[in-house]
């Protein structure tokens, strides 16, 4: 028997993938199918949106998964490119809450370069959801990162910063007594994900009640938790923050230079075009220092391409050592106790 070429493997496997993405007929929409989408379901007269999905619009939809490519995997979570503007996320885990912060920041600053949420379907016998969101044509920037020269890292630092001094000049929802509502969603809630996410149970409105949530823990960490919360600060600005600012969730496209660079892969005649700030679901009204925190949280201490990824974050968030330190113990004891 003739061993599967390399090109039929990946073809059988991305149509293994289109498979799996297909949509059933007992979906209910969770959030109003729009624009780009409508197109893929030949509703070129129908209202700005639909609150409702018809079997025809089902097999349309399952039509174009079973034509799309694989855009990208991560964590056992494919995105596929239905269109040349609409991507799909099927995730069981998907959480949705963020939209309406996604929301808020397009209305204060239309011009930012953040996905648009076309439609989420929601599968009720499997908890599953299926997300319609903008598709960007480009490659997430960790690929690129370890082989990408200074200058070009400087560029993604630059454009980085225009687009976060934008988006933390965004006023937040403020309560009718004229506090912050902190967190994201409708109702606001903090999260924080460590071993695993947590999610606040009611609405924090002040720094002091955002640091005894994230310094919870059992009586046996107690005389750590005082130690540690003795030492943070109560009075930082609240700010939109993204929550997880990474090369893996920056799209980027590489522009040459000129027409005689475009036949060559020489990155250094090449320019690094931010084309996204992708996967908000930690985002929402945090302190100042948090997104500096967050964005360095998962980068690994040996072997990571991406370990110096802290001296090109945007200015406009802050170094904050203090913060990350006592962050750094916040985590330390949270790994050491069971779930």
């Amino acid at each position: 028997m003739k061993k599967q070429s390399s090109e039929t493997a990946k073809s059988a496997e991305s149509d293994d993938i289109r498979t799996t993405f297909l949509i059933p007929d007992d979906v209910h929409v969770t959030r109003p199918l729009a624009d780009d989408l409508l197109h893929l379901l030949h509703e070129h007269d129908a209202p700005a949106t639909l609150d409702s999905i018809t079997q025809e619009h089902i097999s349309a939809l399952n039509d174009a998964i079973l034509r799309s490519t694989l855009s990208s995997e991560m964590d056992g979570v494919a995105v596929l490119q239905i269109s040349p503007t609409v991507a799909l996320k099927k995730d069981a885990h998907f959480d949705i809450s963020h939209l309406s912060t996604l929301d808020h920041i397009r209305q204060h600053a239309p011009s930012l370069p953040i996905p648009r949420t076309f439609g989420v379907l929601f599968d009720q016998t499997r908890k599953v959801q299926y997300t319609f969101m903008t598709f960007f044509p480009g490659r997430l920037l960790e690929s690129h990162w370890m082989h990408l020269p200074d200058a070009q890292k400087k560029s993604v630092h630059n454009q980085l910063e225009a687009i976060f001094q934008k988006l933390r000049s965004i006023p937040p929802p403020a309560l009718d007594n004229g506090r912050v509502l902190s967190g994201s969603g409708m109702p606001a809630r903090i999260k924080d994900f460590r071993r695993w996410q947590r999610i606040a149970e009611e609405q924090i409105l002040n720094e002091k009640a955002f640091n005894d949530f994230i310094t919870w823990g059992d009586a046996k960490c107690e005389e750590w938790r005082k130690m540690v919360r003795s030492f943070m600060r109560e009075d930082h600005a609240c700010v939109m923050t993204h929550g997880d600012l990474h090369p893996r969730n920056i799209v980027v496209q590489l522009v040459p230079r000129s027409e005689d660079d475009s036949c060559h892969d020489d990155l250094t005649e090449k320019n690094v075009k931010v084309l996204a700030i992708i996967n908000w679901h930690m985002s929402g009204w945090y302190p100042e220092y948090w997104e500096f925190v967050k964005a360095l949280h998962t980068i690994g201490i040996r072997r990571d391409p991406t370990q110096d990824w802290w001296q090109y974050l945007p200015p406009c968030i802050g170094t904050w050592p203090t913060e990350y330190a006592l962050d750094e113990m916040i985590d330390r004891w949270q790994w050491a106790m069971d779930p």
